[in-house]
């Protein structure tokens, strides 16, 4: 469980990707994995996973070209401060009129609030079994920003890393939803069968 917030050490860089900009106007949506994420399916357009099921069901607008979104995935703030900033440009450059939803699981949820308190265009985060912190709380402090918290009852992974799971005090603009079954699937959070038998997104108003 551990392994999901340890960095990288492969070297393995993905070759750039022809971006595909949204038309002027076109509000748009996008997901940003966590520590070595980038190694999944779940968020990468056109691989029929959770990224199918949320553009097919709850989010039309979610981002489905080419250049999608990738950090390092590495376990350091400052990685993830810059992956922040990256972030914040690449969504300028496709995103002309802003963002609507950000679906950011563990330390991409941190990652999409650095962007959003740095002042990134963004209406709505679904934080996704993320870590509680600074950073997190200083952005759901925000009342303009909508925020929905989806997580375990309990998240070993967590635990492991000595991070807090809830946000406390959970305020106006923000909507937790804990899984009622118990899982120790750090991931569960990303997964469609969850979503499905758990209600998430009626429960979370997406």
């Amino acid at each position: 469980a551990t392994s999901a917030f340890f960095p990288s050490t492969s070297g393995v860089i993905e070759p750039p990707e022809a971006a595909r900009r949204q038309p002027q106007g076109a509000a748009m949506s996008t997901m940003i994995h966590g520590t070595f994420g980038w190694k999944g399916d779940w968020w990468r357009p056109r691989r029929s996973g959770f990224h199918d099921f949320i553009l097919n069901n709850h989010r039309p607008n979610l981002y489905s070209g080419g250049a999608r979104f990738s950090w390092s995935g590495a376990y350091s703030a400052p990685q993830r401060g810059l992956a922040a900033s990256d972030f914040s440009d690449w969504a300028t450059e496709l995103a002309h009129t802003g963002l609507e939803t950000v679906f950011g699981h563990s330390y991409g949820g941190e990652v999409a609030a650095r962007a959003k308190i740095n002042g990134a265009a963004i209406d709505q985060i679904v934080l996704l079994s993320s870590p509680v912190n600074g950073h997190i709380d200083a952005v759901v402090s925000d009342p303009s920003l909508s925020v929905v918290d989806v997580r375990l009852n309990f998240d070993p992974v967590l635990a492991v890393a000595g991070t807090r799971q809830r946000i406390r005090p959970m305020p106006p603009n923000a909507t937790e939803v804990i899984l009622a079954a118990w899982r120790v699937d750090h991931g569960a959070t990303h997964k469609e069968s969850v979503w499905n038998a758990e209600n998430v997104a009626a429960r979370g108003g997406i």
